[in-house]
This record gives structure tokens, sequence and C-alpha cells, in this order.
């Protein structure tokens, strides 16, 4: 099964799925993007080839054996909660897109091991992302042209922001115009310095890699133009938190590295 989907102005186009060796920085193999491309040549009058490819990616997904399944040889793709024999909780494999319910059922299964008999409904499906609420301040239809006209910002960038941090653009905006970051990281895509600011002074960033791929897509999208932002971007981190010109340096490698096709 190959998934082909419109993402951030690009295709996205996965996944495939083999046993892999553990890496903190997995990368897909050759022949893993050659069976992509000629997968997808059988559904396009014109047979993609590997200059099309801007950007690849990929990682390892844990697979567990549960302990209580009748094979003891079936591996899951689910997560599974198991209680050990001193009452510690564990819950392992899943995959992001189920967060929400491994830790709903870790807490459940939690509070039954502390003799909790009347354990109250979770509330993890009410609770709104961040960006979400407060929900009066967020007009995703307005929200655009009025941080445009607040803060000076063609509307192509403003609506990304609106798009990306929904309530919080705002304040994405105004610490960018008011720290003069509002040029873009690269001239084909919408994220701007200002972001890379934000993200280390408000969110806990502290690797270029972990801005360039995870806080923007830019990494995700086009590998190139990542390694072309590194610079910009290592310079705005370090000033912000004071890296010396060694860690600057072995930020630029770290992010060669990683983005390198």
């Amino acid at each position: 099964v190959v998934f082909i989907a419109p993402w951030e102005g690009r295709t996205l186009v996965g996944t495939t799925d083999i046993d892999a060796p553990l890496s903190r920085h997995p990368k897909p193999t050759e022949a893993e993007i050659e069976f992509i491309l000629e997968t997808l040549g059988g559904y396009y009058e014109r047979q993609p080839a590997r200059e099309n490819v801007s950007a690849a990616w990929t990682g390892l997904r844990p697979l567990v054996v549960d302990p209580n399944a009748s094979d003891p040889t079936q591996i899951s793709r689910d997560h599974v909660t198991e209680v050990g024999p001193t009452g510690l909780v564990t819950i392992a494999g899943g995959k992001w897109t189920t967060y929400r319910a491994m830790g709903e059922h870790v807490v459940t299964e939690t509070l039954k091991q502390m003799g909790k008999t009347d354990i109250p409904k979770s509330v993890t499906t009410r609770l709104p992302l961040a960006g979400a609420s407060p929900y009066e301040n967020y007009d995703k239809e307005a929200l655009p042209q009025e941080i445009s006209q607040s803060f000076a910002l063609p509307l192509d960038l403003s609506t990304h922001l609106s798009r990306s941090y929904g309530a919080r653009a705002r304040e994405v905006a105004a610490l960018s115009k008011t720290e003069n970051l509002t040029e873009k990281l690269s001239p084909s895509f919408p994220y701007i310095e200002g972001e890379v600011l934000y993200a280390t002074r408000k969110e806990a960033a502290r690797s270029a890699v972990d801005v360039i791929a995870r806080r923007t897509r830019l990494g995700f999208l086009d590998q190139q133009e990542a390694v072309r932002a590194l610079p910009r971007v290592i310079t705005i981190m370090g000033d912000e938190l004071g890296w010396s010109k060694e860690k600057r340096e072995a930020e630029q490698a770290q992010g060669e590295a990683y983005f390198a096709p």
C-alpha cells in the first residue's frame, strides 16, 4: 500500500515497512526510495525520478510482544500495558497518533494499582491542543488578515503562522516583528526567522536540527534548503543561548549530516 497526500505545498508519498537496526537517526535506504518511485510509476504517465525527491526520511516504530497474548511469538502493532510483580506499570509500543489513548490507558492502570476504585472518566479527548484555545480569540478565517494588517506581514506568511500556531500566531508574529526577524528561512517556503527564536525562547528547542526538522517542517520538505538555512538558524539560536564558536561549528556539522541526502 502506498499513500499519496498533499502536504505543505509538496506531495508526501510512502511508506515502507522493513526490519531495521536500532539507530538514533535512521535514514531510508536507496532501495526503499526506488521501491516507492517504481510503485508510483504504475499510476503516472510520467515516471518519477530520483531527482524529483526533495527529501526523504524514516523512523523506527517500536513493536512489542504482549506478555499476556496466547501466542508469545506474536508481535503487536498496538501498544501494550503491563503491570510487573512490584506494581510497576509499563507501556510500550504504539505510535504518535495514539498518544492520547496510550496516556489514558497507563494513567487508568496506575490508578488501579494505587487502589483507586472510583476512577473518573478521562478528559483527554476534550483537552485542546496548544494554540486551539481560547476559542474566542481564534478565528481561522479572520486571523491571517488580522495578523497581516497588525504586523505588516505578507498574507502568505500570516496564513502560515495562523495554520501552524493557531491562537498563538499573534505571539509569534509580535516576537518576529519586535526582534526584526521576519525574513524567510528559505525563499521557497513560508517559515520565518522569528519562528526559530520563538521555538528557542518559548518551546525549549535546543538544537538547529530540532528547529529545522520538527519546529518547522523545512527539513522534511527540502533537504537542500534545510542545509542552506542552517547558518542563519544557528546564528539566531546561538545568540539567544550564548553558544560558543565550537558549539556553533558542531551544530553546523550535525545539521549537514542529518539533512544529507
